[in-house]
C-alpha cells in the first residue's frame, strides 16, 4: 500500500510553469504586432525610396520576428515537457495496471478454490474456535470486497490510460504545428536579415545624401522646436494666471511626472522608430544624430490623443 501511494503521488504532482494558453497569448500578440508593422513597411514601401526610417520599420520587424521565434521555442518546450509527463503517466500507471492484474489472478486463484458455498463452509468450520471462525468469515468477505474494488480500479486505469494516450496524440500533433511554424518564421526571418542589409547597402552607397538628410532632420527639428514654442506663448497669452490655476498646473506637473515610464503612445498601434536623445547613425558610423522628442511610425490618417490631462492643440506636418 506504501508504494501505491507514492506512485500516485507522482503521477498527480502538479508541474510548476506558466501555461500553454499564456505562451499562446503572448504568441498572439506578437503577431499581431508583426501584422500592423507589415502594413507600415508595406506603405513604405510604396514610395519606392531608402529612408532611414524605412530601414528602422525592417529592423523593428526583425526584432519582433526573433521574439516571436523564442515564444515559439518555449512553447515546443512546454508541449515537450508535457509529452515527456504524459508518457511517464502513462508508464506508471502501466506498470500500476499490471500489479493489479496479478492480484487478481490470486485473488481468482483464491476463488475457484472456494467458489462453492460447500467449500467456503468447510473453510469456516474447520476453525479452531469461534473467534477464528468470526476471522474466517470477515477475511472472506474482505476478499470478495477486494475483488470488486480491484476490478473497479484497473477498469478505472485503462481509461485513463486511453485519456492520457488520446492527450499525447493531440500534443504531438500540435508539437509538430509548431516546429513547422518555428521552421517558416526562421525563413522569414533570414528574408528579413537580407532586405535589412540590401537597404543599408543602398543607403552606405549614398553617404552624401544621409549627411544631407541629417542636416535637413536637424533644420526640421529646430523648426518644430521654435513652432512649439509659439505655440506655449500663444496659449498662455490666452489664459488669466492666477495663484489657484498657478497651483493646478504644479499639481498636473507633478502627477505628470508620477507617470513617467507609464504614459500611453500618443498614437494607437504605432512603433518607436527613433528614440528621444543623442544615438548613434544607424548607417554612418561615428555619427551622432539628436533627437528631440521621439519619432512613431503608424498609418496614414490615424488619429492623434492627448496622453495626459490635456488636450491635443496643433499637429504639426
Amino acid at each position: 500500500y506504501c508504494f501505491f501511494f507514492i506512485l500516485c503521488y507522482c503521477i498527480t504532482f502538479p508541474i510548476k510553469s506558466q501555461s500553454l494558453e499564456d505562451l499562446n497569448s503572448t504568441k498572439r500578440k506578437i503577431e499581431n504586432q508583426i501584422q500592423q508593422l507589415n502594413v507600415l513597411i508595406n506603405e513604405n514601401a510604396n514610395l519606392k525610396s531608402e529612408t532611414i526610417n524605412n530601414l528602422n520599420l525592417v529592423s523593428q520587424r526583425i526584432k519582433l520576428k526573433n521574439s516571436l521565434i523564442n515564444q515559439l521555442e518555449l512553447e515546443i518546450l512546454y508541449l515537450n515537457n508535457n509529452i515527456l509527463q504524459s508518457q511517464s503517466n502513462i508508464d506508471s500507471l502501466s506498470f500500476l495496471l499490471n500489479s493489479r492484474k496479478k492480484e487478481l489472478e490470486k485473488i481468482l486463484q483464491f476463488y475457484q478454490k472456494y467458489h462453492n458455498s460447500y467449500n467456503i463452509l468447510i473453510f469456516i468450520l474447520s476453525s479452531n474456535s469461534f473467534n477464528q471462525s468470526f476471522l474466517r468469515i470477515k477475511f472472506y468477505n474482505s476478499i470478495i470486497k477486494y475483488y470488486s474494488n480491484t476490478i473497479k480500479s484497473i477498469s478505472t486505469d485503462i481509461n485513463k490510460i486511453s485519456e492520457i494516450k488520446v492527450s499525447l496524440e493531440n500534443q504531438k500533433k500540435e508539437l509538430y504545428l509548431k516546429q513547422l511554424q518555428k521552421i517558416d518564421e526562421i525563413k522569414t526571418l533570414r528574408k528579413d536579415l537580407d532586405l535589412y542589409n540590401s537597404k543599408l547597402k543602398k543607403l552606405k552607397s549614398n553617404e552624401k545624401n544621409l549627411r544631407k538628410q541629417i542636416e535637413i532632420e536637424k533644420r526640421r527639428s529646430n523648426e518644430i522646436i521654435s513652432k512649439i514654442n509659439e505655440l506655449i506663448e500663444e496659449e498662455t497669452r490666452k489664459k488669466i494666471i492666477s495663484t489657484n490655476k498657478s497651483n493646478e498646473n504644479v499639481k498636473l506637473s507633478n502627477d505628470f511626472l508620477k507617470n513617467y515610464g507609464k504614459l500611453p503612445h500618443p498614437v494607437a498601434n504605432a512603433f518607436v522608430i527613433n528614440n528621444f536623445g543623442e544615438t548613434n547613425h544607424p548607417v554612418l558610423k561615428g555619427v551622432k544624430i539628436k533627437n528631440n522628442g521621439v519619432d512613431f511610425a503608424c498609418k496614414t490618417g490615424s488619429e492623434i490623443r492627448s496622453i495626459f490631462n490635456g488636450e491635443v492643440k496643433k499637429v504639426f506636418n
